[in-house]
């Protein structure tokens, strides 16, 4: 037998935001979104480093979240969003010149339900962009063009990436189609009818909700291993962890919409909920979380705006020292005779003074060919400015 509904737990449930709340986070989230896509794309040009598919996943996620930021700003200004459902109106003051009171409150209701649609529509496919554009951040940083496919982290990663795209794309098709194309049963006809005609619509956003939260929290603790692998300082990886745990904004965002979903599910439908208050706080909450998710996964890359080395950099960095130890600590244990280069003795190439002090310098090349019984051998040096600073010649 289901419990009853007390007043303060129907007045929880209905406890949206209101208008003023909507408009100054939509503003604000929108704001952020903006300029943090900027200046991502900003300190890539900075850094002179390519543009990949991290990246580029950015720029759909960004317009998405725009068009669900337009809907509600739509809505609010329709009185539709953050606002609780207009007393019918007596019919005595019906009038053929204007749009009556009747009218009015059925218009207001159908805005309210066209940005439910439109935000959970979208909110799919922005979040698998984001959430594959952090994965693919990941693989940029963690895994090298030189490592073997079988590696764990790239397998990894590559899997759930796959996962991500399926669970965007299929949850986003499930409810865009959960009527067929007669997608203005979503907003114009009563619920009742909603159920006679569509998939049952309510539990796709209820695994929509979980399976996302999954996600997320997947998404946000895999670098945790993969930064702890790397021969740092346990001061230093944990200052790197924190920087990718920047995304547990979105994570609580999501968590949050998930245990209110959850809750309003599985609360019984009672007189007193005020279903225009329902659907706007669970607006609300998604639009909370597509625009942290974005938010989020630009953070990790603005490092180079405040710092003179981006994050993944740093990665590389530190993955280049290991690589070049693990060269020469091979070479030492080759004897002489063995076809080992330790063998040669070849003088390393100098830097000229004037590239040793500047920190400027975008590349210097030098290239060294010795034969040796008809042998040649080749062996280039590439120095870059960020290496003249670390006083580290990368071969």
């Amino acid at each position: 037998m289901a419990t009853p509904v007390t007043q303060e737990s129907a007045d929880m449930l209905m406890d949206t935001q209101g208008p003023t709340a909507f408009y100054t986070t939509t503003g604000i989230f929108t704001f952020l979104n903006i300029v943090t896509v900027v200046l991502r794309f900003w300190a890539r040009k900075k850094q002179k480093q390519p543009l990949k598919v991290d990246d580029y996943l950015i720029i759909p996620a960004f317009l998405l979240n725009m068009g669900i930021s337009i809907a509600i700003i739509y809505g609010v200004s329709q009185h539709a969003n953050g606002y609780p459902t207009p007393p019918m109106p007596a019919m005595s003051t019906r009038s053929l010149f204007k749009r009556t009171s009747l009218e009015q409150t059925a218009h207001v209701i159908s805005v309210n339900n066209r940005t439910f649609f439109i935000t959970h529509v979208l909110s799919p496919f922005s979040l698998a962009c984001v959430k594959a554009s952090l994965l693919f951040f990941y693989r940029r940083i963690f895994v090298t063009k030189g490592s073997k496919t079988t590696d764990w982290a790239n397998i990894v990663i590559i899997f759930m990436i796959f996962i991500v795209f399926v669970w965007g794309f299929g949850f986003g098709f499930a409810y865009m189609f959960g009527c067929g194309t007669a997608f203005e049963t979503y907003w114009s006809t009563a619920g009742a009818e909603v159920l006679l005609k569509c998939i049952n619509t309510q539990m796709v956003l209820y695994a929509t909700c979980i399976s996302g939260f999954i996600c997320d929290v997947i998404i946000i603790t895999l670098p945790i291993p993969l930064v702890w692998r790397l021969q740092l300082n346990t001061h230093r990886k944990i200052a790197v962890i924190g920087i990718f745990l920047t995304g547990s904004l979105a994570v609580i965002a999501s968590m949050i919409k998930m245990i209110w979903f959850i809750w309003q599910n599985q609360t019984p439908w009672d007189p007193r909920f005020d279903q225009m208050l329902l659907v706007s706080t669970f607006v609300f909450w998604s639009m909370v979380e597509t625009h942290a998710a974005l938010l989020a996964a630009n953070l990790p890359t603005l490092r180079r705006v405040i710092s003179s080395s981006s994050l993944d950099s740093v990665v590389r960095s530190v993955r280049s020292v290991l690589s070049l130890n693990s060269v020469r600590s091979n070479r030492s244990q080759s004897g002489p005779g063995k076809g080992s280069f330790q063998s040669i003795d070849t003088p390393r190439p100098s830097l000229p003074s004037s590239h040793a002090n500047s920190h400027h310098g975008s590349h210097v090349g030098s290239k060294q060919d010795l034969r040796i019984n008809a042998i040649q051998v080749e062996r280039n040096y590439e120095v870059t400015g960020h290496d003249i600073e670390l006083g580290r010649v990368q071969h």
